[in-house]
């Protein structure tokens, strides 16, 4: 007896001993570094969407395309202009990549930019960005690999851009033609988006369309075994990306 209840013990703090590992690392890592190397759940102020809103003047930029010549969102006024975020090991920001181009298709009157920021899930395939010329070729790669028809347009080493909007891994944000913001997303939803932009065209208000703040971390996890885009792109990435994404976002999930 005294056996069996000292194994029934060593069973249950096996997973407890799991489960503090987890929570220790997730949010004993160093925050500080912009192009972190390993993905936690910390890197984010779960809740919190910093950025311009609804209402203010957007942030102007100045960002490279791959031929080196600057582009700023001054250039785009007069018109609607859909700025979304992303990385080739963002799972989200990949899996509504051919909507959104059927979206641009559908609006050739708006200008769409995809923002290449700081890789989502480094891993040992696709580690974290040390140098812009490292940075513009992996866009090139998203751009080849994933069929990207919307232009790249390439964020700072150092994130200025992506850090001034609110620095999540897959944003999108709607500037009107005056240069303010019409509808902003802490994460970027393609079928929602396509209401936005066509009441905006319309005319009509987008305060009824309510963006989603943040994803369901038990929907994620689920999506890891039943997507197989998110599957592929952390495997694209490689090593402990996948494991970071799971321990992340069982963090998440315990703590938000």
């Amino acid at each position: 007896m005294k056996t069996l209840t000292l194994t029934l013990i060593g069973l249950l703090l096996v997973p407890l001993a799991c489960l503090s590992y987890m929570v220790w690392f997730n949010y004993s890592v160093d925050t500080s570094e912009y192009n972190y190397s390993q993905f936690t759940a910390s890197q984010y102020t779960h809740g919190t969407f910093e950025g311009p809103t609804v209402g203010e003047s957007a942030v102007d930029f100045t960002l490279l395309d791959f031929e080196g010549n600057k582009h700023s969102l001054q250039e785009y006024a007069g018109k609607y202009v859909v700025i979304e975020t992303g990385s080739l090991t963002c799972p989200q920001y990949v899996s509504w990549i051919d909507p959104m181009n059927a979206l641009m298709e559908k609006h050739p009157d708006v200008a769409f930019l995809t923002i290449y920021v700081r890789e989502a899930h480094p891993g040992s395939n696709v580690t974290s960005h040390s140098s812009l010329k490292e940075k513009l070729a992996l866009a090139v790669r998203l751009r080849n690999e994933e069929n990207e028809s919307r232009a790249i347009l390439v964020d700072t080493l150092e994130g200025d851009m992506h850090r001034s909007y609110g620095a999540w891994p897959n944003m999108v944000y709607v500037v009107a033609p005056d240069g303010e913001v019409a509808f902003r997303g802490l994460w970027n939803n393609a079928d929602l988006l396509e209401e936005v932009v066509e009441q905006l065209k319309s005319g009509h208000p987008v305060d009824d369309l309510k963006p989603k703040t943040s994803p369901n971390a038990l929907l994620i996890l689920l999506d890891m075994f039943s997507n197989s885009i998110t599957k592929r792109v952390l495997a694209r990435a490689g090593g402990h990306a996948t494991s970071d994404f799971i321990f992340g976002g069982l963090a998440s999930l315990l703590l938000y």
